[in-house]
């Protein structure tokens, strides 16, 4: 049977802080499309940067901004951008109370402040445009937005238990959607699968609905507690080749067609 199969980026498929993706995974991924496979990547990254990093692995079919967009055979084909008016209240927000702010569209992160630049500096697939005034407005759709805003802080930007968000350092927020399933599911309606076809890896704990939504979901080694106990093949880590390891294991380089 043909299967799908999802992989997340960073801690799966690209190792953090060095940024590489193994000769190894890379060898493993064209031996699944041989077989009659079909792989995507699924990641919280922008859309740009997924392709940057899909480009790489092989992989030019991506799930990204945390299941808000579908890209395949150059077309976006799921589009789900933050609701402007939910932007607006942030912006305005953030201008009330000297919150640095940046946003991502489809191509970059825009932002007014240094910060979000070095921040992303030694990121090579992620953009960051910097312009002295920015209006979001002129920006088009937008995916993510990015606060300078301590984890500790008695502040809370509007409508902030409605909006998924989390700290990738103690003080910058990430508001942007952790429901990659979505865009696996609109692949199950749009291409008649069947959940028996679904499988992913990933290593966070905002792969746990994407764990719950296939019928295989794989761990990495180096993931962490909740999403292991979501998975159900809990692999060998980033730096031992876990990805090759299981598709070995679970025998996913025999034929697919």
């Amino acid at each position: 049977m043909k299967k799908y199969i999802f992989f997340d980026i960073d801690g799966t498929l690209r190792a953090w802080p060095d940024g590489s993706i193994s000769s190894k995974s890379i060898q493993a991924i064209a031996k699944l499309k041989e077989a009659g496979h079909e792989v995507w990547i699924a990641t919280g990254r922008g859309l740009y940067s997924a392709l940057n990093m899909g480009r790489y692995a092989g992989i030019p079919q991506v799930i990204a901004d945390g299941g808000r967009t579908v890209y395949a055979d150059g077309l976006l084909l799921k589009d789900e951008p933050l609701d402007e008016g939910d932007v607006a209240s942030i912006d305005e927000w953030a201008a009330t109370n000297g919150i640095e702010i940046g946003y991502s569209n489809a191509f970059a992160i825009h932002t007014s402040s240094a910060y979000f630049v070095q921040a992303y500096d030694l990121d090579e697939t992620i953009l960051v445009s910097w312009k002295r005034k920015l209006d979001f407005r002129q920006l088009g759709p937008l995916y993510k937005i990015y606060l300078r805003l301590p984890k500790d802080s008695p502040i809370r930007f509007p409508n902030a238990d409605r909006l998924s968000h989390h700290w990738t350092r103690p003080d910058l927020c990430i508001i942007e959607a952790t429901y990659k399933e979505r865009g696996i599911d609109y692949l199950v309606s749009s291409r008649q699968l069947s959940r028996e076809q679904l499988i992913c890896f990933g290593d966070g704990d905002n792969d746990v609905s994407m764990f719950d939504y296939c019928q295989t979901s794989i761990c990495m080694g180096n993931g962490t507690e909740r999403a292991k106990a979501h998975a159900s093949f809990i692999t060998l880590p980033i730096e031992q080749e876990g990805i090759a390891y299981a598709l070995d294991q679970l025998h996913y380089f025999e034929g697919g067609k």
